[in-house]
């Protein structure tokens, strides 16, 4: 079961899948864009104090990202699958 650290999850939605902040009352939002501006998708953490994520919210915010499965988000997490890896699920998903 996949458990992620909040903080290490928000830093890498934000810098490795280079994903959009946006940052609304309880939740913080990250926006997936392609280069014409064109969103591929988005998923939220909630704010707060730093926390772990249990697997139901990862799995949902791996469908959320259209990684399809959590082992897809966490290995993004973990630095063992790469951003353009984790753009060719997201795009192959979208079609």
């Amino acid at each position: 079961m996949a458990i992620l650290d909040s903080e290490k999850a928000k830093k890498a939605l934000l810098s490795k899948l280079g994903c959009e902040p946006d940052d609304q009352k309880d939740h913080f939002w990250f926006i997936l864009k392609d280069t014409d501006g064109k969103v591929l998708s988005r998923t939220c953490i909630s704010h707060g104090p730093r926390h772990n994520i249990g697997p139901k919210i990862v799995s949902k915010m791996a469908k959320q990202l259209k990684l399809e499965q959590s082992s897809n988000l966490v290995a993004l997490i973990d630095c063992t699958k790469s951003r353009d890896e984790c753009i060719e699920i997201i795009r192959a998903a979208s079609q």
